[in-house]
């Protein structure tokens, strides 16, 4: 009985080496997905291993996280399309503009006939008739405390109770580098006079005649 031996077929003098199988993509990924997991709950074995206080934070977190989530997703959007618009930007009002003027000029009389009939009242009430106001503008003359520069900013509508719209103005003062920025404040009316008005300069300098800071 004869055996015969196999010897491989050898093409150009080489030895012919069979090919190496190769793994699939799909294989690929899953072994990549369950070393990642395995991974994963190695380290919170680790983490967690004799730490009862952290797992029990944990899970409590995990659900809060969750309602946090899902208000963000599913919390219906707000709406701005009824009442009032904030920042809209309404016509500037003559009578801002009249006002500023008359305080740059010390006219007491013009910057009083800007105001409605009701804030005369409440000033009057306040001790801030027209005799005081007068001394106000001439104390802001002297000292040298007049607006540079009028700067219109916004306003905010207000169609209920006696304020028509609010308007929003910056006003410079001083020059060079001594320039400041103050903010005013102009309510407005349906008739358009101001029943209410937020003046720095006025407010400084009236503080000064009563004695205040």
């Amino acid at each position: 009985m004869r055996t015969s031996s196999y010897h491989p077929t050898q093409t150009s003098g080489r030895e012919f080496v069979p090919p190496i199988p190769r793994a699939s993509k799909g294989r690929i990924m899953r072994r990549s997905v369950r070393r990642f997991f395995g991974g994963i709950g190695a380290a919170l074995r680790i983490i967690f291993s004799g730490r009862p206080l952290l797992v029990v934070c944990l899970l409590l977190l995990l659900p809060f996280t969750g309602w946090l989530l899902s208000d963000r997703l599913f919390a219906p959007a707000s709406s701005t399309s009824s009442g009032a618009q904030v920042g809209a930007r309404l016509p500037e009002p003559p009578v801002a503009q009249q006002y500023v003027t008359a305080v740059q000029k010390g006219d007491a009389d013009a910057v009083w006939n800007t105001f409605s009939a009701t804030e005369k009242a409440q000033r009057i009430a306040r001790g801030e008739d027209k005799t005081m106001l007068s001394r106000v503008l001439q104390l802001e003359q002297q000292a040298k405390m007049t607006y540079t520069a009028f700067h219109y900013v916004g306003s905010y509508p207000e169609p209920s109770g006696s304020v028509a719209a609010y308007y929003f103005y910056v006003g410079d003062t001083g020059s060079g580098q001594q320039t400041r920025n103050l903010p005013l404040l102009f309510a407005v009316d349906a008739h358009g006079m101001i029943v209410e008005v937020s003046d720095s300069l006025y407010d400084a300098a009236l503080a000064q005649l009563k004695g205040g800071p």
